[in-house]
């Protein structure tokens, strides 16, 4: 008890036992935030690695010549068929890598990659300009010649790129045209 003989106010300890209790009520809701993004993550890796485990064989079984059917390709797959398309693209050069165009081409990509092109998502953009280059689809040139213009350096570095791939000229031409210091921040992607 204080010398004066009076107890302390009790709203200074209603406002600390507050103050604690949403403290606690924080640090619960991040806790259970942090386990809905682990519980999701985890999720999302198995259904990455069940998609691989789906579509490896079958690229790897098409570069070595099997003609084995092609399972169905789910909408909600297309870009990471595209994305595991491409990096095994990467290691494989003439007849190889005619046999995955021709996987592309069964699996309507070049119209799904068309499609792409006009997303509002940059990294959706970039795949599918990677995707148009090896596909050679001369049906984007109209479209990369437009994204190869705008002020974006990535993009139009991207799009110059994928044109010199498919019409070699324009795509020099492009090349010509971008802006200094264009091609060394789009050669860091």
């Amino acid at each position: 008890m204080p010398a004066s003989g009076a107890w302390p106010s009790s709203v200074p300890l209603t406002a600390l036992a507050a103050i604690a209790a949403f403290l606690l009520l924080d640090i619960a809701a991040l806790l259970g935030f942090s386990l809905v993004v682990r519980f999701v993550r985890q999720l999302r890796e198995a259904r990455n690695e069940r998609f691989r485990r789906k579509w490896e064989p079958v690229l790897y079984g098409r570069l070595a010549g099997d003609a084995t059917p092609l399972p169905r390709l789910a909408r909600r797959e297309r870009l990471a068929f595209l994305s595991l398309w491409l990096h095994v693209l990467g290691y494989v050069r003439d007849e190889a890598a005619d046999a995955l165009g021709s996987v592309a081409t069964e699996l309507d990509m070049p119209r799904h990659v068309l499609k792409l092109l006009h997303s509002r998502s940059s990294w959706k953009r970039l795949l599918a300009m990677r995707a148009a280059a090896a596909l050679r689809l001369e049906e984007a040139v109209g479209t990369l010649l437009r994204i190869a213009s705008l002020p974006h350096r990535r993009s139009a570095f991207a799009a110059a790129a994928a044109l010199v791939r498919i019409d070699p000229e324009t795509g020099f031409e492009q090349m010509r045209q971008l802006p200094p210091g264009t091609m060394q921040g789009g050669q860091q992607m």
